[in-house]
């Protein structure tokens, strides 16, 4: 299938499946008003996984801070993502967006949207273009356009249906140490891991469409062998986590600000 190249050299690299033709249609049809051009990047199944490609999953520390195992389709879903990031850090361009294939605009407006980021990529990390707390307590930190504005959340959202991220995030992200042990949503929004710049677009542009994504996870079992140690260790690494989002939250805001004063 060829691919359509749009007037934009923006990319959107489209995280699916290469035989999935006709999930790769409908996107198509879903981005042709946006003004990227479309990248699509071969999503790894995890059923299929090779050894090499499990190890570093299966040997970290993951069950010191999470209570279920990663799944086979969370680790390809990782895996993906990293492939998208690993283009962007391998091309000639500042930033990107990333999206997955169960993706669905809320606006016809996308591409303006698109043209205001742009305007201000200079002082972005990573802008989530979707948001599944809508609960969460919004603090704007900039305008962007007429009709939206970027905020940060008190909290933490999850997901990685779209979002835009720079080189420089895509690098940091891809270089974590830790980054093997956490949902590649989860690495994404815990932005006290990574000092990376996390916003929100609100209103949002994207959310998911319903439909299971080919390239995502439900299913969550726990640790078979799970000791009063991992469960210790779990507890205290929540409750460092809550203490260092408290403790940084303000100057996260004046940094950001500050990005935009």
């Amino acid at each position: 299938m060829r691919q359509r190249r749009r007037m934009s050299n923006v990319k959107a690299y489209i995280i699916s499946f290469r035989d999935d033709s006709k999930r790769r249609d409908v996107l198509l049809k879903r981005f042709n008003a946006t003004g990227l051009e479309i990248v699509f990047v071969d999503a790894v199944s995890g059923k299929h996984l090779t050894p090499e490609e499990r190890a570093p999953f299966d040997f970290n520390n993951r069950q010191f801070r999470a209570a279920h195992v990663l799944q086979d389709n969370a680790i390809g879903c990782a895996l993906s993502h990293y492939k998208a990031w690993t283009k962007l850090i391998e091309s000639d361009e500042k930033y990107a967006y990333v999206f997955e294939d169960d993706v669905q605009f809320l606006t016809d407006k996308s591409s303006s949207v698109f043209s205001e980021l742009d305007a201000l990529s200079a002082n972005l990390d990573i802008v989530c273009l979707a948001n599944r707390r809508q609960s969460l307590k919004r603090f704007k930190v900039a305008d962007c356009g007429q009709n939206s504005d970027l905020v940060v959340l008190k909290g933490n959202d999850f997901g990685a249906e779209g979002y835009f991220i720079s080189k420089h995030a895509a690098q940091t992200l891809l270089a974590h140490p830790d980054r093997h042990e956490y949902e590649v949503d989860f690495l994404i929004h815990h932005w006290w891991r990574h000092n990376c710049s996390v916003l929100h677009i609100m209103p949002p542009v994207c959310s998911e469409d319903g439909r299971t994504s080919s390239i995502g996870y439900q299913n969550v079992p726990v640790w078979d062998d799970d000791k009063i140690k991992h469960r210790v260790a779990r507890r205290f690494n929540r409750l460092k986590d809550s203490l260092n989002k408290r403790l940084l939250f303000r100057r996260r805001i004046n940094s950001v600000k500050t990005r935009f004063s």
